[in-house]
């Protein structure tokens, strides 16, 4: 079963690539100087706020708008669960 999961993982890895890749979404040769220059704005913005709009905003973002690696890991593999019963179900 371990064997099962790891495939399902690298599985995963490839088809998040490939639809990086489909919408453009591929990281750009300057993805990390955009992003650090990214968290620096964000960290200036919620710094002018007071301790508890920043905090209420803070958990609004991870809470509402942001979904984890975890959680998208979940639902993949879920969903693969899914199809592999689905699959054992109609006999193919």
């Amino acid at each position: 079963m371990r064997e099962l999961a790891e495939q399902a993982e690298e599985l995963m890895v490839k088809r998040v690539q490939e639809l990086r890749d489909e919408f453009g979404m591929s990281r750009s040769k300057t993805y990390d100087l955009e992003m650090k220059e990214y968290v620096a704005r964000m960290e200036r913005i919620l710094h002018t706020l007071s301790e508890e709009d920043r905090e209420w905003l803070d958990n609004q973002l991870i809470d509402k708008f942001c979904v984890s690696e975890t959680e998208c890991r979940e639902l993949y593999m879920n969903g693969f669960r899914d199809a592999m019963r689905l699959i054992m179900a109609v006999g193919l």
